[in-house]
Protein backbone atom coordinates (compact mmCIF):
# COMPACT_ATOMS: atom_id res chain seq x y z
CA UNK A 1 0.00 0.00 0.00
CA UNK A 2 1.19 3.53 -0.76
CA UNK A 3 -1.15 5.70 0.35
CA UNK A 4 -4.54 5.72 2.91
CA UNK A 5 -7.18 8.03 2.63
CA UNK A 6 -9.91 8.08 5.61
CA UNK A 7 -13.28 10.56 5.98
CA UNK A 8 -12.10 12.65 8.99
CA UNK A 9 -15.54 12.50 10.93
CA UNK A 10 -15.69 9.03 10.99
CA UNK A 11 -12.07 7.05 10.36
CA UNK A 12 -13.89 5.57 7.59
CA UNK A 13 -11.02 4.21 4.52
CA UNK A 14 -12.17 6.73 1.52
CA UNK A 15 -9.22 5.02 -0.80
CA UNK A 16 -5.70 2.93 -1.14
CA UNK A 17 -3.67 3.57 -3.36
CA UNK A 18 -1.49 0.34 -3.81
CA UNK A 19 1.75 -0.08 -5.53
CA UNK A 20 3.30 -2.99 -7.72
CA UNK A 21 6.27 -4.04 -7.07
CA UNK A 22 8.35 -6.18 -9.57
CA UNK A 23 12.04 -7.43 -8.27
CA UNK A 24 14.38 -5.37 -9.62
CA UNK A 25 12.52 -1.82 -10.74
CA UNK A 26 12.74 0.87 -9.00
CA UNK A 27 9.61 2.75 -7.33
CA UNK A 28 9.51 6.34 -6.63
CA UNK A 29 9.54 7.60 -3.14
CA UNK A 30 9.27 10.21 -1.36
CA UNK A 31 11.64 10.14 2.16
CA UNK A 32 11.80 12.41 4.87
CA UNK A 33 15.35 14.11 5.93
CA UNK A 34 15.99 14.68 9.84
CA UNK A 35 18.80 16.59 11.12
CA UNK A 36 20.66 15.05 14.26
CA UNK A 37 22.22 17.01 17.16
CA UNK A 38 20.87 20.11 15.61
CA UNK A 39 20.37 21.30 19.77
CA UNK A 40 24.60 21.17 19.55
CA UNK A 41 25.32 22.55 16.54
CA UNK A 42 28.21 25.12 16.28
CA UNK A 43 26.78 27.47 14.32
CA UNK A 44 23.72 27.63 16.30
CA UNK A 45 25.95 28.16 19.48
CA UNK A 46 27.02 30.84 18.08
CA UNK A 47 24.02 33.10 17.60
CA UNK A 48 23.39 31.53 14.30
CA UNK A 49 19.80 30.49 13.17
CA UNK A 50 19.22 27.12 11.99
CA UNK A 51 16.75 25.94 8.95
CA UNK A 52 15.20 22.67 7.44
CA UNK A 53 14.73 23.88 4.06
CA UNK A 54 13.80 20.78 2.84
CA UNK A 55 12.11 18.28 4.34
CA UNK A 56 11.42 15.30 2.45
CA UNK A 57 13.92 13.98 -0.68
CA UNK A 58 12.28 12.59 -4.21
CA UNK A 59 14.37 9.23 -5.23
CA UNK A 60 13.70 6.23 -7.21
CA UNK A 61 14.93 3.10 -5.42
CA UNK A 62 14.97 -0.48 -5.35
CA UNK A 63 12.38 -1.50 -3.18
CA UNK A 64 14.31 -3.18 -0.78
CA UNK A 65 16.15 -0.62 0.08
CA UNK A 66 13.69 2.26 0.82
CA UNK A 67 15.28 4.14 4.06
CA UNK A 68 12.57 5.00 6.38
CA UNK A 69 14.15 8.64 6.88
CA UNK A 70 17.18 10.68 5.66
CA UNK A 71 19.19 11.57 8.50
CA UNK A 72 22.28 14.17 8.62
CA UNK A 73 24.32 15.04 11.31
CA UNK A 74 24.07 18.38 11.65
CA UNK A 75 26.63 19.52 14.90
CA UNK A 76 29.95 20.40 12.96
CA UNK A 77 27.73 23.36 10.92
CA UNK A 78 29.28 26.62 11.35
CA UNK A 79 27.76 30.11 10.81
CA UNK A 80 26.60 30.38 6.88
CA UNK A 81 27.36 27.49 5.96
CA UNK A 82 24.85 24.87 4.67
CA UNK A 83 24.02 20.89 3.58
CA UNK A 84 22.91 20.37 0.34
CA UNK A 85 21.05 17.50 -1.15
CA UNK A 86 24.29 16.08 -2.44
CA UNK A 87 25.61 15.38 0.63
CA UNK A 88 23.09 13.01 2.15
CA UNK A 89 23.75 9.50 2.26
CA UNK A 90 21.35 7.36 0.27
CA UNK A 91 21.38 3.71 -0.45
CA UNK A 92 23.40 2.12 -3.62
CA UNK A 93 20.37 1.54 -6.12
CA UNK A 94 19.04 5.47 -5.27
CA UNK A 95 18.79 8.21 -7.55
CA UNK A 96 17.73 11.68 -6.10
CA UNK A 97 15.01 13.09 -8.61
CA UNK A 98 15.88 16.85 -7.25
CA UNK A 99 18.34 18.88 -7.77
CA UNK A 100 21.76 17.67 -6.13
CA UNK A 101 22.44 21.75 -5.68
CA UNK A 102 19.21 22.19 -3.36
CA UNK A 103 19.62 23.12 0.17
CA UNK A 104 18.42 20.80 3.08
CA UNK A 105 19.69 22.70 6.12
CA UNK A 106 21.26 26.13 6.77
CA UNK A 107 22.61 27.81 9.66
CA UNK A 108 22.72 31.57 8.82
CA UNK A 109 23.13 35.10 10.76
CA UNK A 110 20.31 36.02 13.18
CA UNK A 111 17.91 38.41 11.80
CA UNK A 112 19.11 41.13 14.37
CA UNK A 113 22.55 41.20 13.77
CA UNK A 114 21.78 41.23 9.74
CA UNK A 115 20.11 45.04 10.42
CA UNK A 116 16.21 43.09 10.28
CA UNK A 117 14.26 43.31 13.47
CA UNK A 118 13.75 40.23 14.67
CA UNK A 119 9.77 39.15 15.31
CA UNK A 120 10.36 40.17 19.11
CA UNK A 121 11.17 44.10 18.07
CA UNK A 122 8.54 44.14 15.30
CA UNK A 123 6.27 42.77 18.20
CA UNK A 124 7.06 45.80 20.54
CA UNK A 125 7.07 48.69 17.91
CA UNK A 126 3.07 47.04 17.11
CA UNK A 127 2.33 47.17 20.97
CA UNK A 128 3.88 51.14 21.04
CA UNK A 129 2.41 52.39 18.26
CA UNK A 130 -0.88 54.81 18.65
CA UNK A 131 -3.38 54.32 16.11
CA UNK A 132 -5.26 57.23 14.95
CA UNK A 133 -9.52 56.60 15.19
CA UNK A 134 -11.10 58.49 11.93
CA UNK A 135 -14.61 57.59 12.20
CA UNK A 136 -18.09 59.08 10.58
CA UNK A 137 -19.51 61.51 12.53
CA UNK A 138 -23.27 62.04 13.21
CA UNK A 139 -24.82 64.41 10.48
CA UNK A 140 -24.87 68.09 11.45
CA UNK A 141 -21.47 67.64 13.58
CA UNK A 142 -18.56 68.65 12.41
CA UNK A 143 -15.52 65.92 12.22
CA UNK A 144 -12.89 66.78 14.44
CA UNK A 145 -9.01 67.57 12.72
Amino acid sequence: MREIQRDILNDEILHVDFIQLIKGHKVHVKVPVEPLNREICKGVKTGGVFEQVLHEVSMEVLPREIPDILSYDVRDLEMNQSVHLSDLSVPDSAVLLDDHNLVVFSVSTSRGAMGIPSEETLELEEETTEVEVIGKSKPGEEAEE
